[in-house]
Formats: structure tokens, C-alpha cells, sequence
């Protein structure tokens, strides 16, 4: 059942995802051909400026279509649970948790489409639309960088840091919709004016989570200068990798608690306390 919900969301909203991916296609293709023809009149004024209006809106669009992504998701899932659909969306034969994994999962797939447009839309920009099947070629020219040309670390050191910094990028989506979901739950349970409720509660969960990383991360310093004054025999930038590959570790461990949380929060508000408008 679960996939047939998935289908489903993803069905209801593949028009306003095409708007949006179709629209960053024709400006990537606006923006490569203005770069040609700033190549040929390298002379001309005009092309020049155009040229950096165009870069700065390309990058303006790019911001503005992951957060379309988020903005529709949310919209989605606020019309489905909370307001007149969720009526009929609640009464179907399919657990409460089902009807959110669907919506979460959803955002990630066109999360992932987003990721591979702007790739698809860098190509078509520099003139190598292919770029991403030449990743080994600057992965190698990364890593000889790393290890031998500035701070001496190691590949399995870079490997570590990309994989870790690449689980930070895929949680945080999806940590950004639980934290929506779970706002929108709370604000479910007043009686008037639920959606201005579930924007407090949007903002009071923010500030709650940014005090407990304070205290958390005020700790680690603690721990960083004791590692930089107790630990002489330590290489500076041993100290410092180890440092950051915990911080970004203790941001992972963060995350996932705080979705599984999120999560269930919202899903336990929903089966249990539900008051629809």
C-alpha cells in the first residue's frame, strides 16, 4: 500500500515539479547561449552585463527550485492531513505512519530529480553536459591536492570526509520536512488558528534545537582545546580533522534522532489527538 501512496503523491504533483525543472532547462539554455554570444562580441558592453545578471539569477533560480520543493511538499502535506482531505485521507485502511513515510519519501525523490536538473543544468552552462560521468578525472586532482600539494592528510582521511559531509546533504531535506511535519502536528492540536500555531511551533522547535546544539557543541569546543593545549604531540591538523570529522559525526547522530523523534511525534499526534478543521 505504501507504494501505491507514493505513486499517488508523486501523480498529484508531477505538473508543478515540471513547471519548475522545465523552467531551470530554458534558463540554463538562455544563460549558455548568452555566453557564446559573449564570446563572440567580447567587445560589447551589453553581453557583458547581461552575462552577470544572467549568472546571478541562474544561481537565484536554483535556490528558488529546491524551495519550491519544500514549499509544495508542504503544501501537500498540509492540504492531505490536516485540512478538508484529510477527512478521507485518514479514513483509508492504511496506518497513519504510512500516510507520512509517503509524503517524506516523496519529497526525497524529487529532491533527488532537482539534484540531478541542476547537474543536468551546470552541464548544459559550461559546455560539458557529460561533467558527471567525469568525476574520477577531479576526484584525482582533489585527492593529489589533498595529499600532496597542501595540508599532507591522506585519501581514506578526504574519502572519510566527503562520505560523512555527503550523509549530512541527504539528511538534511529530510530533516528540514520531519521538522515541518512535526509543526504542522502541533499546531493540529489547537482549535483556531492552526497554521499560525504550527508557524510558532515551526519557529519555538527551531530555537529548542539550536539551544540543545549549543550546549552540545560548547562541550566539544571544550574538548578541542584541550586536544590543541594537553596534546602537544598532536599535528595541528590531525587535531583540527579530528575535530571536524566529530562535529559533522555528532551532527549526524543529532539529526537522526531528532527526525526518528519528529517522526514519531507527529505520527502518534495524528493516530491519536487528530482535530481536523
Amino acid at each position: 500500500m505504501l507504494k501505491k501512496l507514493i505513486k499517488y503523491d508523486i501523480l498529484a504533483d508531477y505538473k508543478r515539479y515540471g513547471i519548475v525543472f522545465a523552467a531551470m532547462f530554458l534558463f540554463s539554455i538562455l544563460l549558455m547561449t548568452l555566453d557564446r554570444l559573449t564570446d563572440m562580441f567580447k567587445e560589447n558592453r551589453f553581453f557583458q552585463v547581461m552575462m552577470i545578471i544572467c549568472v546571478m539569477l541562474f544561481f537565484a533560480a536554483a535556490i528558488v527550485m529546491f524551495t519550491m520543493i519544500f514549499v509544495i511538499a508542504t503544501i501537500r502535506f498540509y492540504k492531505n492531513l490536516v485540512r478538508d482531505e484529510g477527512y478521507l485521507m485518514h479514513t483509508l485502511p492504511v496506518p497513519t505512519w504510512k500516510l507520512i513515510m509517503s509524503k517524506f519519501i516523496t519529497t526525497y525523490i524529487w529532491s533527488a530529480a532537482a539534484v540531478i536538473v541542476m547537474g543536468i543544468c551546470f552541464g548544459i552552462v559550461s559546455g560539458e553536459p557529460l561533467w558527471l560521468f567525469k568525476l574520477d578525472i577531479g576526484w584525482e586532482l582533489l585527492s593529489s591536492a589533498f595529499v600532496e600539494d597542501t595540508i599532507n592528510g591522506t585519501p581514506e582521511q578526504l574519502r572519510n570526509f566527503f562520505v560523512v559531509c555527503f550523509i549530512v546533504l541527504v539528511l538534511t531535506p529530510g530533516f528540514m520536512v520531519l521538522h515541518t511535519y512535526m509543526s504542522l502536528a502541533l499546531g493540529n492540536l489547537f482549535h483556531t488558528h492552526k497554521l499560525g500555531m504550527a508557524v510558532l511551533m515551526f519557529f519555538a522547535l527551531y530555537i529548542a534545537e539550536q539551544l540543545l546544539s549549543g550546549v552540545a557543541m560548547l562541550f566539544m569546543s571544550s574538548e578541542m582545546i584541550e586536544y590543541l593545549t594537553v596534546i602537544e604531540s598532536v599535528v595541528p591538523f590531525e587535531t583540527g580533522y579530528k575535530y571536524m570529522m566529530t562535529s559533522l559525526i555528532f551532527s549526524i547522530v543529532y539529526t537522526i534522532v531528532l527526525m526518528i523523534v519528529f517522526f514519531i511525534g507527529a505520527e502518534r499526534i495524528f493516530s491519536k489527538k487528530l482535530n481536523l478543521e
